[in-house]
């Protein structure tokens, strides 16, 4: 027999300061290295993956250095520089918790503009394998972001970071699909009457993090931008995975070229 719990609070907390903050928590766990603030200090942009083979695609292609100081606590994040432009890559887990967890961490120690490249499901047919996805903003269908903005409040891409992101990868011969997408935590709940349900709301994809670090954005006054590739397609009755397809690797090898062109300009705003 099924239960019936009603939470005597919301997620939300008034109080602007955790107990555990990101910065003594990364400072604690290198406390034995001894590294001071000014070695773990960041650049301004981030380029975050969600796949070893995109980090190395992206410092493969700039000739970025692993940021010793941050070894023992984030061993992915590299630093490169592209003429005057230096930015930070490095790599997520998958899901919204490790996401913002990453960006916080990434954040407290100077990062201000974040761009992830992510992979994601199309719900809608037109939207194929291998196609590419520009989120605009995201249903909020994961709890991390309950901790961050209230309920009923939308969360959003940084308009600036997305229109750069866009002109790149038109100039790259790829017209993405730009609109909503929806964010879960539930990979195994997304079931032929959500695909229905969020279809007729005209959402492109499903994804595990969006919404969750366009909210931070939001409430850490940063600019977050996301692309994505579709990895695998949503019916109404039926799924086809196509996550190890050339298409798919191709088509984010040369996401990631194109990001690396606009660093500059995203690092301008």
């Amino acid at each position: 027999m099924l239960r019936r719990f009603e939470a005597s609070m919301d997620f939300l907390s008034l109080e602007n300061r955790s107990v555990v903050t990101p910065r003594e928590v990364v400072r604690a766990s290198l406390s034995e290295r001894g590294i001071t603030e000014k070695a773990l200090a960041l650049d301004d942009v981030a380029i975050i993956t969600f796949t070893r083979r995109d980090l190395l695609t992206l410092v493969e292609e700039t000739g970025a250095h692993k940021v010793k100081a941050w070894c023992g606590r984030n061993d992915r994040l590299y630093r490169g520089v592209v003429g005057k432009d230096r930015y930070i890559l490095t790599q997520s887990l998958y899901g919204a918790p490790n996401a913002v967890m990453l960006l916080e961490e990434l954040v407290a120690f100077g990062v201000k503009k974040a761009v992830f490249l992510g992979y994601c499901g199309s719900i809608r047919e037109p939207i194929g394998i291998g196609k590419v996805i520009l989120p605009t903003d995201s249903i909020r269908e994961e709890g991390t972001s309950y901790h961050y903005l209230p309920k009923g409040v939308s969360c959003h891409a940084d308009e600036d970071i997305q229109n750069f992101v866009h002109k790149g990868l038109r100039e790259c011969g790829i017209e993405p699909y730009v609109g909503m997408c929806w964010t879960t935590d539930a990979l195994y709940r997304e079931t032929a009457e959500k695909v229905r349900r969020y279809r007729s709301k005209g959402v492109l994809g499903v994804d595990m993090e969006t919404s969750a670090v366009f909210c931070l954005g939001i409430y850490r006054n940063i600019r977050v931008g996301s692309v994505m590739v579709v990895t695998d397609e949503f019916s109404d009755s039926s799924w086809q995975g196509g996550f190890s397809s050339e298409k798919v690797g191709a088509t984010m090898r040369t996401v990631c070229k194109t990001i690396l062109k606009q660093v500059g300009r995203i690092g301008n705003l």
